[in-house]
């Protein structure tokens, strides 16, 4: 609804105490949620940074080699990584990370050009064909060097036929073991009788192929004479022959395949960085080092590594825990939502929820920092989870009471990232909404929480019970939680009064007070306006009973009939069930009238706020007669209207808004009914019944009952309580006969 403008002497309501519920896009919602999180924001990057700022263990502390000054318990599990045993490891993996060899193709194909060139120049001797040009070639390119003048002379006496098989069996050999490869140890930086394997590297057009090989399986120009024998053995062919071939391929072989420094270093990096580091988790609660113990080098490496780690994750759980509080906002949202909730709320309620929320994180990290770091107990065990519950539910309501203890499970969660803690939160603070149900008397808060010490009790067992923890742990547990919920209904009950005062909030307590006859300003009506307290009385009973009908505010409604005619006190002259014989209206003109009868809605909202009653109970006064028609000075009017001036129906109608609750309606209707009632003749079940219909429908059309949630199922409800309680104060009363006076 929207509130109206305040004149200069009114004086504007408490910042808490606004009229005007909130709607999702108002703008001072998305500020104070804003202003929320920016504040919950900071709350976590501090709790998330207070190792940082406020380091329990300092390293300067320690040194290897002395004595430990205090103990160091980690709080949460790291990893270790052990740099000496990981640089071993590393060291060996280089250390018997084979050499790389790499082929020479131009070595292989010089050697296979002198090969051609002797084959040449003993095919030219052999036919004594060779001209003095191709003799000097030969000579200029060393051919007739390659083998020692015996050989050559051995290998030309052979005939034509044996020396070009020989030939060709010395090529094949002389072929295989270049492509085996005759290896270069030149040039290796260890010793080649610690290698235990090389890898030998080739390429073949784009692609490059690697083999390794055992030292065995290497040929060198050393083993190229043994790597010979074993092949001419196998060999079809005599010994002279056998020794031709010999000559031959020992005379020309070459190293082609040459150490590669480059590539094996690449390999030997790449075998360091394919080592994985030797790691140990280091779990919580478990003394890192003790006091008074010598602190060794692997102690001391652990220390570091604990402290670093926190730096090192800072930004990783930072990022993670800011998301999540996101997720609560959002789930906040939606479960203190209207769509949820069934109403807007306030601005008061909206900054009390967000103030107990932000209050609550604050006091889950400081508990935090509080509880020993090598305890195993749950966060929420040291919250008053069920008080802020309990204050939601009394408030605002029970849904309110239970979304909250969610969204404080959640916090609770966020901060120790431990289920059990969040298991207690919720459940505690369910117990707590459950236990202030039906509660009436500020008294039956003590009396909840001793039922909340039972319950937060047995919750807590249970859970240990399914996390397996021993008995006596348990047993400790369960008298710690059961504890909380004592205390934590003590906690709401101290709080209940300055938060009831500071949102003025219609809470069930304050509307027991309220609803005391006895208080000052329902004792002045009942001696100035006796007819008006009567009416007020039988309209608070009238919009009880319907209220508990159609499950809405019984109190309130109740409240709301008591006060709704307050604005009559100072002037009850002028109402009907207050007057004798003079009726005052008798002597003004029906606009004046009008304005009279219609003042009392405003000056009764104006003592409400004076009394400082709660904003319900003050637009129940705002509403009850909403724009309705003042009919008897309206048709008055016209009667008198001699000059045939235009009568304005606005101008003999109420300037209120029309009821928005279905509390407001009810009461609405409660005294239309208790008001026309008074005039009926010779009331019948059938007359008081057709009464009450015809005022609730007539609110109906004239669109009064449009802005409530009232359903027609409602209002045929109300009509059949309201004819029973009519019933039975207009009921029939027998006429006694008079006794006549007998002479003594």
């Amino acid at each position: 609804m929207k509130t109206r403008p305040f004149t200069n002497n009114e004086r504007p309501p408490h910042f808490f105490r606004t009229q005007a519920p909130l709607s999702r896009d108002n703008r001072f919602l998305w500020v104070s949620l804003g202003a929320a999180f920016l504040v919950s924001t900071l709350v976590v990057v501090f709790a998330l940074q207070f190792d940082q700022l406020f380091p329990r263990y300092n390293l300067a502390d320690f040194r290897p080699a002395e004595t430990a000054p205090y103990d160091i318990i980690p709080e949460r599990d790291f990893v270790w990584v052990d740099q000496e045993k990981t640089a071993e490891k590393k060291n060996e993996a280089e250390r018997t990370a084979p050499p790389i060899f790499q082929y020479n193709e131009d070595a292989t194909t010089l050697i296979l050009d002198k090969f051609r060139n002797l084959k040449e120049y003993l095919a030219a001797k052999k036919g004594n064909g060779a001209d003095t040009k191709t003799v000097r070639l030969h000579q200029n390119l060393g051919t007739d060097k390659l083998l020692g003048e015996r050989a050559s002379a051995a290998l030309l006496a052979l005939p034509s036929q044996d020396l070009a098989d020989t030939l060709e069996k010395s090529e094949a050999l002389l072929l295989e073991a270049l492509n085996t490869g005759i290896v270069s140890l030149k040039g290796v930086d260890r010793d080649p009788a610690g290698l235990k394997a090389v890898v030998i590297a080739r390429g073949v057009g784009t692609t490059r192929i690697a083999n390794e090989r055992t030292l065995d399986e290497v040929i060198t120009l050393q083993s190229l004479p043994t790597w010979l024998n074993d092949k001419l053995a196998s060999l079809k062919a005599n010994g002279r022959e056998k020794d031709h071939i010999a000559d031959i391929v020992l005379a020309l072989a070459a190293e082609n395949v040459r150490f590669n420094s480059a590539a094996t270093a690449a390999a030997r990096q790449k075998a360091r960085d394919a080592v994985p580091p030797v790691q140990e988790i280091v779990r919580k609660n478990f003394p890192l080092i003790s006091k008074g113990e010598t602190v060794s080098p692997e102690d001391y490496s652990k220390l570091v590594a604990f402290i670093q780690s926190a730096a090192a994750n800072l930004a990783y759980r930072m990022s993670g825990t800011l998301l999540f509080l996101v997720l609560i906002f959002i789930t906040g949202a939606f479960l203190l939502g209207s769509t949820l909730a069934k109403r807007a709320y306030t601005r008061g309620e909206t900054l009390f929820l967000i103030l107990l929320g932000v209050l609550y994180l604050a006091l889950a990290v400081i508990v935090l920092r509080v509880i020993p770091a090598e305890s195993d107990y749950p966060l929420s065990l040291f919250l008053p989870t069920a008080m802020v519950a309990v204050l939601a539910t009394i408030i605002i309501s029970p849904n309110a009471g239970i979304a909250y203890s969610f969204l404080l499970a959640a916090v609770v969660f966020l901060v120790q990232n431990e289920m059990n803690g969040f298991l207690f939160a919720f459940f505690s603070g369910v117990a707590g909404t459950a236990a202030v149900l039906r509660v009436q008397k500020r008294i039956d808060l003590v009396k909840a929480g001793f039922v909340l010490f039972l319950v937060e009790g047995c919750i807590m067992a249970i859970i240990s019970v399914l996390g397996v923890f021993p008995v006596g742990e348990t047993v400790q547990l369960a008298v710690i939680a059961a504890s909380n919920g004592f205390f934590s209904l003590i906690l709401s009950l101290g709080f209940l009064p300055l938060v009831e005062h500071s949102l003025n909030s219609p809470t069930r307590f304050r509307l027991m007070e309220l609803s005391d006859t006895n208080v000052p300003v329902l004792k002045k009506m009942l001696v100035l306006a006796p007819g008006t307290y009567t009416h007020s009385v039988n309209v608070a009973n009238l919009a009880e009973s319907a209220a508990m009908a159609v499950d809405a505010n019984a109190l309130l409604a109740r409240v709301g009939g008591y006060y709704h005619d307050i604005g009559k006190v100072d002037q009850p002259e002028y109402f009907i069930e207050n007057q004798d014989a003079l009726n005052k209206h008798d002597f003004l003109k029906p606009s004046l009238s009008a304005a009279v009868i219609k003042s009392h809605v405003k000056i009764g909202v104006e003592k409400a706020k004076e009394l400082n009653l709660p904003q319900a109970v003050i637009d129940i006064i705002a509403q009850h007669h909403g724009k309705g028609l003042i009919s008897f000075f309206f048709s008055r009017a016209k009667a008198e209207n001699a000059n045939g001036d235009q009568i304005s129906p606005e101008d003999y109608s109420y300037q209120g808004t029309r009821p928005q609750t279905k509390e407001a309606a009810i009461v609405m209707l409660a005294d239309a009914v208790e008001a026309a009632s008074r005039s009926l003749k010779k009331p019948t079940p059938a007359k008081i019944e057709k009464l009450v219909w015809n005022l609730i429908e007539e609110r109906f059309h004239t669109e009064e009952l449009l802005e409530c949630s009232l359903t027609l199922h409602d209002l045929e409800t109300i009509k059949r309580v309201f004819v029973a309680i009519v019933q039975g104060y207009l009921h029939q009363r027998i006429v006694y006969p008079k006794v006549k006076e007998t002479a003594s």
